[in-house]
Protein backbone atom coordinates (compact mmCIF):
# COMPACT_ATOMS: atom_id res chain seq x y z
CA UNK A 1 0.00 0.00 0.00
CA UNK A 2 1.23 3.63 -1.11
CA UNK A 3 2.20 5.79 2.21
CA UNK A 4 -0.86 8.20 2.33
CA UNK A 5 -0.19 11.79 4.36
CA UNK A 6 -3.01 13.43 6.20
CA UNK A 7 -4.19 16.63 3.93
CA UNK A 8 -4.34 18.56 7.13
CA UNK A 9 -1.20 18.19 9.55
CA UNK A 10 1.12 16.30 6.98
CA UNK A 11 1.74 13.30 9.10
CA UNK A 12 1.13 9.58 8.01
CA UNK A 13 -1.01 8.85 11.13
CA UNK A 14 -4.12 7.78 8.67
CA UNK A 15 -6.67 4.80 9.22
CA UNK A 16 -7.35 2.41 6.28
CA UNK A 17 -9.96 4.44 3.90
CA UNK A 18 -13.70 3.57 4.54
CA UNK A 19 -16.72 4.09 1.90
CA UNK A 20 -18.67 6.99 3.29
CA UNK A 21 -22.33 7.71 0.87
CA UNK A 22 -20.12 6.89 -2.06
CA UNK A 23 -16.62 8.61 -1.39
CA UNK A 24 -13.64 7.39 0.12
CA UNK A 25 -12.21 8.91 3.65
CA UNK A 26 -9.61 8.18 6.05
CA UNK A 27 -9.38 9.60 9.33
CA UNK A 28 -6.33 10.73 10.83
CA UNK A 29 -5.63 10.00 14.32
CA UNK A 30 -3.20 12.81 14.98
CA UNK A 31 -5.14 15.93 14.21
CA UNK A 32 -8.69 13.58 13.73
CA UNK A 33 -9.56 15.57 10.29
CA UNK A 34 -10.55 13.54 7.46
CA UNK A 35 -8.75 13.28 4.38
CA UNK A 36 -10.67 12.56 1.73
CA UNK A 37 -8.92 9.26 -0.63
CA UNK A 38 -9.64 8.25 -3.95
CA UNK A 39 -8.67 4.21 -5.16
CA UNK A 40 -5.40 4.16 -7.40
CA UNK A 41 -5.55 3.58 -10.38
CA UNK A 42 -3.64 0.82 -10.49
CA UNK A 43 -4.93 -3.12 -9.86
CA UNK A 44 -2.76 -2.92 -6.19
CA UNK A 45 -6.15 -1.63 -4.29
CA UNK A 46 -4.01 1.14 -2.93
CA UNK A 47 -5.25 5.22 -2.57
CA UNK A 48 -3.99 8.40 -3.29
CA UNK A 49 -5.09 11.29 -0.89
CA UNK A 50 -7.69 13.77 -2.52
CA UNK A 51 -7.27 16.45 0.07
CA UNK A 52 -9.38 17.63 3.44
CA UNK A 53 -12.50 16.13 3.44
CA UNK A 54 -15.48 19.48 3.67
CA UNK A 55 -16.73 19.65 7.20
CA UNK A 56 -20.49 18.68 7.42
CA UNK A 57 -23.22 21.33 8.57
CA UNK A 58 -22.63 19.30 11.74
CA UNK A 59 -19.29 19.71 12.42
CA UNK A 60 -19.12 23.41 11.76
CA UNK A 61 -21.94 23.93 14.17
CA UNK A 62 -19.87 22.10 16.67
CA UNK A 63 -16.78 24.40 16.19
CA UNK A 64 -19.56 27.09 16.50
CA UNK A 65 -20.17 25.53 20.26
CA UNK A 66 -18.82 27.94 23.31
CA UNK A 67 -15.54 25.61 24.47
CA UNK A 68 -15.24 25.11 28.47
CA UNK A 69 -12.19 26.92 29.98
CA UNK A 70 -9.31 25.05 31.08
CA UNK A 71 -9.46 23.45 34.72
Amino acid sequence: MVQMNCATCKTSALKPPRLVAGAWFALCIECLYETEVEASTEEDGSFRVKGVANMTPQQEADLRQPQAAPA
